[in-house]
C-alpha cells in the first residue's frame, strides 16, 4: 500500500545542482516542521517527480482529498509514526538466529501491530465517506480488509503462541538422523497442536546431550513456520513503511500550504499543455524567507527557447527559480506557487547556474562550466527542461555567444525547452531574430526595477548602462 506508486520508470531524472540552484531546501525545511521523517521524504519525492501525467493527476487527486480532510491525514500519520515507532522494540527477534526466535518475534510484533491498528481501523470507519480520491479509496479498501479477517489473524496469533509447548511429528531415517520433523496439526480443529499426547520426554537437569536433541526437534520443525512468519511480519511492515511514507509527504505539503496561503500567497494545482502558461508565479523559497510580498510573473511562452536579459538584480535568476521550483512541485504532484499554471511535463530537469569563484577549481573556470554541461547532456532525456543562468559568462561576449548557440540551439532542436539568463546582448538580439522567446527584467524609466520579468523583443540591453551607473555610484561614495 502506497499512496504514491512511486515506480523508477516513470520518474524524471535531475542533475544534483537542482537542489542548490532552485534553493529546494528552503522548502523542504518549510515542509518539515522540524519533523526528521517528513523532511526526509518531502526532499525524495520532490527531487524525484513523476514524468507520468496520470501519475501526476492521481497524486493530485490524493492531496486535494487531503487539503479537505487535513485533520484526519494528519492523524493517520501521527498513528502510523507511533506504530512504527513502537515496533523497534519488539522487532528485533523477528531478525533472530533460530527459528524458535523467528516465531517468537514474528508472532509479538504481528500481535502488536493488531493491538496497534484499532485506531486505524477507527478512522476509516468514521472519515472514509469523505474522501474521493482513488489513492484513498484503495487505502480504505485495505484496511477494511484487513479489519474483516481480524478474528483469524487474531486466532492465528494464539495459534502461533504455543502456550502450552509444542507438539511434533517426527520422522527417523538412516543412522538415527531425523528425516521430518514438523508440527502437528489438531485434526478437530485444524490449528497446530499444543501440547505432546503421544509420549512425553522427561530430561534430567544437567543432560546436554538430551537437551540438544529436544533443542533440535524444536528448532527444525519450526524451520518452515519461522520462514513464513517472517515473510508475513516483512510484508506487513513494509506496507505500514510505505502508508507512513506517503502521509508523511502529504503533511508537508500540508505545512507549506498552509504557510504560504498564511502569508496571503495563492497557489493553485497545475495542468498539463504543450506551453508555459501562469499567472502570478512566484518563488515560494523566497516567499516562505521573506518579510514582504514577493512580486509574481504572468506570461504565456509559445517557445522552446527563452532567452531572459536585462539589469543585474532585476529579478531574473529569482524568475529562472521560480520555474523550476514550480515545475519540481507540479510533477511532484503538488500544488504550484500560482494563481494558474500550465507547462509540459518533462523527463528530466536540469539547472547549470553560474558558480561563485573557487579556489579548489583544479581546471578554468570556462572548462568547469562546459564540464558540468556536458554532464547535463550525459544524463539528458528528449523532452527535458534545462534552467541556464548566465552560463558561459567566464568567457568575453564573443567566445560567450558562440558557446551559447551552439549548445541552447542544439538542445532546442532536439526537443528540448532551455530558459536561458543571460548578460550577452550579442546573443540576444540573434536568439531574438531567430525564434527564440526573449524577456526582459523590467525597469522603470527612473532606473527603479519592479523584478517583473515581460516580454521583450529588443536587441538591446541595459547591463552597460547599469554597470556604468553602478561603477560610478561606488567612485562618488569614495
Amino acid at each position: 500500500m502506497n499512496l504514491l506508486r512511486v515506480d523508477d520508470k516513470d520518474l524524471a531524472v535531475l542533475n544534483k545542482e537542482v537542489f542548490d540552484d532552485l534553493g529546494v531546501d528552503v522548502l523542504v525545511k518549510s515542509a518539515s516542521e522540524n519533523d526528521s521523517f517528513v523532511r526526509e521524504v518531502f526532499k525524495e519525492v520532490l527531487l524525484s517527480p513523476a514524468s507520468s501525467v496520470q501519475e501526476i493527476r492521481y497524486r493530485q487527486e490524493i492531496l486535494k482529498d487531503a487539503l479537505k480532510n487535513e485533520e484526519v491525514v494528519r492523524s493517520l500519520y501521527e498513528i502510523l509514526t507511533n506504530i512504527l515507532e513502537g515496533k523497534r522494540k519488539r522487532y528485533l527477534a523477528v531478525f533472530g538466529r533460530y527459528p524458535s526466535s523467528l516465531v517468537y518475534g514474528s508472532y509479538r510484533l504481528l500481535n502488536y501491530f493488531m493491538e496497534s491498528f484499532d485506531k486505524v481501523i477507527e478512522i476509516k470507519e468514521k472519515y472514509s465517506e469523505k474522501f474521493e480520491s482513488a489513492g484513498f479509496r484503495e487505502l480504505f479498501s485495505w484496511i477494511d480488509e484487513v479489519s474483516k479477517r481480524r478474528d483469524r489473524i487474531e486466532s492465528f496469533l494464539e495459534t502461533i503462541s504455543f502456550n502450552k509447548g509444542y507438539s511434533f511429528k517426527i520422522g527417523v531415517g538412516a543412522g538415527g538422523l531425523f528425516s521430518e520433523v514438523t508440527p502437528v496439526i489438531d485434526e478437530r480443529t485444524g490449528k497446530l497442536s499444543r501440547f505432546f499426547r503421544k509420549r512425553v520426554i522427561h530430561i534430567v537437569p544437567g543432560d546436554e546431550v538430551s537437551e540438544r536433541v529436544v533443542f533440535e526437534i524444536k528448532e527444525r520443525g519450526l524451520y518452515d513456520l519461522s520462514r513464513v512468519l517472517s515473510k508475513i511480519t516483512k510484508t506487513f511492515l513494509k506496507t505500514l513503511e510505505n502508508l507512513r511514507f506517503s502521509l508523511a509527504f502529504l503533511a508537508g505539503a500540508l505545512n507549506v500550504h498552509k504557510k504560504l496561503n498564511g502569508l496571503g500567497y495563492a497557489v493553485s494545482f497545475p495542468k498539463e499543455s504543450s506551453c508555459f502558461y501562469f499567472e502570478e508565479l512566484f518563488d515560494p523559497s523566497l516567499a516562505l524567507l521573506k518579510p514582504s510580498k514577493v512580486v509574481g510573473n504572468s506570461l504565456s511562452i509559445r517557445k522552446s527557447l527563452i532567452v531572459i536579459t536585462g539589469a543585474n538584480k532585476g529579478g531574473k535568476t529569482i524568475f529562472l527559480r521560480s520555474i523550476g521550483l514550480a515545475q519540481l512541485m507540479f510533477q511532484s504532484g503538488l500544488f504550484v506557487p500560482a494563481k494558474e499554471y500550465k507547462a509540459p511535463v518533462f523527463n528530466g530537469i536540469f539547472s547549470h547556474f553560474r558558480k561563485e569563484e573557487d579556489e579548489r577549481l583544479q581546471r578554468g573556470k570556462l572548462e568547469e562550466e562546459l564540464k558540468r554541461m556536458k554532464n547535463i547532456v550525459d544524463l539528458l532525456r528528449p523532452r527535458s527542461l534545462l534552467l541556464l543562468n548566465e552560463s558561459f559568462s567566464s568567457t568575453n561576449e564573443v567566445e560567450g555567444t558562440e558557446i551559447a548557440k551552439q549548445i541552447t540551439y542544439a538542445l532546442r532542436d532536439s526537443g528540448n525547452f532551455v530558459f536561458f539568463v543571460t548578460h550577452f546582448a550579442r546573443f540576444k538580439g540573434m536568439a531574438c531574430s531567430e525564434g527564440a522567446e526573449c524577456l526582459s527584467a523590467e525597469v522603470l524609466k527612473d532606473g527603479r526595477r519592479t523584478f517583473r520579468i515581460i516580454k521583450d523583443f529588443s536587441a538591446n540591453s541595459c547591463y552597460g548602462r547599469d554597470l556604468f551607473r553602478r561603477i560610478f555610484e561606488e567612485i562618488e561614495v569614495k
